[in-house]
């Protein structure tokens, strides 16, 4: 288990970016294998 705070500036990016990275982030973090593909 990992605990992990972000913040978003939404002077900079809108809600819907943060929310999206977000995602993607954890999805990539809960499958290593898959963030090794996408590093390739």
């Amino acid at each position: 288990m990992m605990n992990l705070s972000l913040s978003f500036d939404h002077r900079v990016a809108d809600g819907a970016t943060g929310v999206a990275f977000s995602n993607r982030f954890i999805s990539l973090i809960e499958n290593p294998s898959k963030l090794m593909l996408e590093m390739i």
